[in-house]
């Protein structure tokens, strides 16, 4: 999956809470691409087959 964020920040997860996946980042930034390899088992616990991917200060 490749994504931006719309605002800079600082110490944040990255998570796809359908599937309960969660990244840990230092800082992210509209000008980079995140770039995220989830598996096919992962992708299958998504239910319905939506997928929300989430950017959130790291708690």
């Amino acid at each position: 999956i490749y994504a931006r964020v719309r605002q800079p920040e600082r110490r944040v997860v990255i998570q796809v809470p359908e599937a309960g996946w969660r990244l840990p980042q230092m800082g992210v930034r509209p000008p980079e691409m995140l770039r995220l390899e989830l598996t096919r088992e992962l992708l299958a616990k998504a239910a319905g087959g939506a997928i929300t991917l989430e950017v959130k200060p790291l708690e």
